[in-house]
């Protein structure tokens, strides 16, 4: 009947308009079939306040000696970026693609090897300036956050950072020493080690190291 085939024919259109909003709803979602390959180039360097809860960038020179920390940068210093796009494959409806800014996700084409640390003024009245004292900080991981905990070792910092898909191009972290120092200054050099054999360093600012007394 009239009747019956008018059912029908709302029955497969109502089927039809449900995947339809089905594959909208994906293909407007993030997608991690591809990725954008970036370059490790650049390290930047910032001091921390680390006396609070949360650890804070500042331009100050003056650091508790319980509270010695950096934040850390590793990118790509150029525009280049964009260019080295990997191929996505999407066979499903992208209607939003005119409606919303594309989800990117990015990751770098160089393995951190290694972090040192070296100390450009004495560390201590036995640690000489000059000297290797990479055993004295922990890292936080920020970008991308891939432990449990608040503090990792340099060593786990780099084997967990291997294969990571980022949000953004670059790799940043915080540097801290988990020691007291017990001299009035302290300046560092941090060397970052990559897969590729190549080596950034930079150098902290001379801080003064002062008490709360």
């Amino acid at each position: 009947s009239i009747k019956t085939h008018m059912n029908r024919i709302y029955k497969i259109s109502s089927l039809l308009i449900f995947l339809f909003i089905i594959n909208l709803i994906q293909s407007c979602g993030p997608s991690m079939d591809g990725y954008i390959g970036f370059d490790i180039t650049h390290i930047q360097i910032q001091n921390l306040s680390n006396t609070g809860s949360d650890a804070v960038v500042t331009t100050e020179n003056t650091m508790l000696p319980s509270a010695v920390a950096f934040k850390v940068r590793l990118y790509e210093g150029s525009n280049s970026v964009g260019l080295r796009m990997q191929p996505q494959t999407n066979f499903g409806f992208s209607s939003c693609v005119a409606l919303s800014p594309p989800d990117f996700y990015y990751k770098s084409n160089q393995l951190i090897q290694n972090i040192r640390v070296v100390t450009l003024v004495d560390y201590s009245t036995s640690i000489v300036a000059n000297t290797d004292v990479s055993d004295k900080f922990l890292v936080y991981p920020i970008v991308p956050a891939v432990s449990d905990f608040l503090y990792v070792s340099i060593p786990e910092f780099c084997t967990l950072t291997t294969d990571q898909i980022l949000m953004s191009p670059s790799i940043e972290f915080h540097l801290m020493c988990k020691e007291t120092l017990s001299l009035n200054n302290a300046q560092f050099r941090i060397i970052v080690e990559l897969s590729n054999g190549q080596e950034l360093s930079i150098d902290t600012a001379l801080l003064d190291l002062v008490t709360n007394d």
